[in-house]
């Protein structure tokens, strides 16, 4: 299934946010991998957002950066029929940042639907002892996906 125009660059992510959120550092490494979502190459785009995920992992203060390669992973993954990999991308989306918030103007509703679900069974993980959010995730403004 192509997703051919239903995303906006990350470039305008990034212009739409107020000089003091954005990243310090242009996250670079989510270019192509957004760029693969947005022409509907998300076979392509999954080898690329795991290879951005792992690196940055575990870096501090690319929280931000690493949501949205969790959020584009999950979009790319729904994309492909794998519904169950979506949601566990969706959730460490919202672990990393809980403030993201996708533009219903500009995902389809069911990536809108399966975030949003995912990010229910995440609240209600944690609230129950299970995986918590990624240190220092959620900090700040929220960031707006569009």
């Amino acid at each position: 299934m192509r997703m051919t125009r239903l995303f906006c660059p990350l470039v305008s992510l990034l212009l739409a946010l107020p000089a003091h959120a954005r990243p310090q550092t242009p996250p670079i490494e989510l270019g192509p991998g957004v760029r693969q979502v947005e022409e509907g190459d998300l076979d392509a785009a999954i080898i690329t957002l795991d290879g951005v995920i792992q690196r940055l992992s575990g870096v501090a203060g690319r929280q931000t950066d690493l949501a949205l390669a969790h959020f584009y992973l999950g979009v790319s993954y729904l994309g492909v029929s794998q519904g169950e990999r979506a949601r566990t991308e969706f959730k460490e989306a919202w672990r990393n940042h809980r403030e993201m918030k996708p533009d219903p103007k500009k995902f389809p509703p069911r990536v809108m639907q399966a975030y949003e679900e995912a990010k229910a069974e995440a609240s209600r993980e944690e609230s129950q002892g299970g995986p918590t959010r990624a240190k220092g995730g959620g900090k700040g403004k929220p960031l707006l996906i569009i």
